[in-house]
């Protein structure tokens, strides 16, 4: 009885000194159980998971067992159009695969000035970069319209990945070459954005030109 005030003054005094880190991953941990406003969970058995994710083109070569390794890593989650999937700074706690709706990807270019780079549909992936890097969202990503999909935790992924487990790796693969037809896609769209932009331009600075002469 007398020892446990000096035992609780030292756990404090511990947590004084690790506060921060101890904040640190209670917000990351918090962040991973965590919905977005207006988002809600499909409650679905894991049998169900599995067959969403045999139908997904990009994960159909992967084994039963594959696919029931990630499919313990993900859950269902729908939303309305409208809704903010993830903001750029944020922790990158989850990828989202598109199973219904549409989700647009853009880029803040100034405070809350944001730019559509892509958008995507049935199938499409949105996240990869903070699943991969396991870092931050660079982007917002925000749904068109009332969207569903399945929503797996990063760590859960990269723990897979770090573990040599054939599913991370053959995962890890599908992303990687995801994240390529993606970044190939949105350089295509920028140089058509300038050529279009530059036409724009060039006609204003004609039209201009014909009402000064």
């Amino acid at each position: 009885m007398v020892d446990r005030p000096k035992s609780r003054g030292r756990q404090s005094a511990g947590r004084r000194r690790s506060g921060g880190n101890e904040r640190t991953v209670s917000r990351r941990s918090g962040a991973y159980h965590a919905l977005p406003e207006n988002m809600e969970r499909v409650q679905r058995s894991l049998r169900d998971v599995l067959r969403l994710i045999g139908e997904i083109q990009l994960l159909r070569d992967l084994h039963e067992r594959e696919r029931t390794a990630l499919a313990e890593t993900a859950e269902i989650v729908r939303c309305p159009g409208g809704t903010v999937l993830y903001e750029p700074g944020q922790v990158g706690t989850h990828l989202y695969i598109i199973l219904q709706g549409r989700l647009e990807i853009r880029c803040q270019v100034g405070p809350g000035i944001f730019h559509s780079v892509r958008e995507l549909s049935d199938g499409g992936l949105a996240g990869i970069d903070a699943a991969l890097g396991g870092g931050d969202y660079h982007m917002q990503a925000r749904a068109l319209d009332k969207t569903a999909a399945l929503r797996f935790r990063t760590d859960a992924l990269r723990q897979l990945i770090e573990n040599g487990n054939p599913a991370g790796i053959k995962f890890f693969v599908a992303l990687s070459d995801a994240l390529g037809e993606q970044i190939r896609g949105s350089t295509i769209d920028a140089v058509r954005m300038l050529a279009k932009s530059s036409k724009q331009m060039s006609a204003a600075a004609k039209k201009r030109n014909g009402e000064y002469d």
